[in-house]
């Protein structure tokens, strides 16, 4: 307030705020405000109305059901909590996710994710949850030839292989010890599959069933 009054007296909603009497004031509730100047001669003035708005914002809590690192074609929940009335926007990696509205996303991306909440012009960040998306190997096994033979003869296998790969090989379902590459010679019945390993994630081959005849005696 500003003028030559020799008093002043604020006002919340048109009633006087109690020991607001200075030519500042500040507002913190919704509502209108104005100051009644009085001058010397006792003559009372009223300052136009304004209008202050408060808007208020809660805290959005954000977090994972389910681990946070997992292989490819997985996927970890991702549950928003305390959003109430207001506008939720969820973040990737610093960058909005436009046109999501749901309250709990199934992330299937490496990523750092978070919520903002907006009213007006408050706004609250949840905290992250940093998601991490470790590559799924590709399992392939072949034959290099005829998979129904003599005794004697053999067929070889070779799996798929890349950098970082391991291999674990199985016939009718059990460990093969000893057999660590990415091929291998069979020359008995069974049912071969391999188990394609990259870090923590792996992948298994689809069998190859293999039939050795006996050779008959002459």
């Amino acid at each position: 307030a500003t003028g030559n009054g020799t008093s002043y007296q604020w006002q919340y909603n048109y009633a006087d705020i109690s020991g607001a009497t200075s030519t500042t004031f500040y507002a913190k509730n919704d509502g209108y405000y104005r100051v009644a100047t009085t001058n010397s001669s006792g003559c009372v003035s009223y300052s136009n109305d304004v209008y202050v708005a408060v808007y208020s914002v809660t805290q959005p809590y954000l977090k994972a059901i389910g681990n946070t690192t997992f292989c490819t074609g997985d996927s970890v929940r991702l549950e928003c909590t305390n959003i109430n009335k207001n506008k939720m926007t969820w973040y990737k990696n610093g960058t909005a996710m436009p046109g999501i509205t749901d309250s709990v996303l199934y992330i299937k991306d490496s990523g750092v994710y978070y919520v903002n909440l907006k009213n007006g012009i408050c706004t609250k960040n949840s905290t992250s949850v940093t998601v991490k998306v470790n590559e799924t190997p590709t399992a392939f096994l072949q034959a290099g030839g005829k998979t129904t033979f003599c005794t004697g003869d053999s067929v070889l296998l070779t799996a798929y292989t890349s950098t970082g790969y391991t291999h674990t090989w199985y016939k009718d379902g059990s460990v093969m010890t000893g057999v660590n590459g990415n091929t291998y010679y069979a020359k008995q019945t069974g049912k071969y599959q391999v188990k394609t390993s990259l870090s923590s994630c792996f992948a298994m081959t689809l069998e190859i069933s293999v039939t050795v005849n006996q050779v008959p005696d002459t």
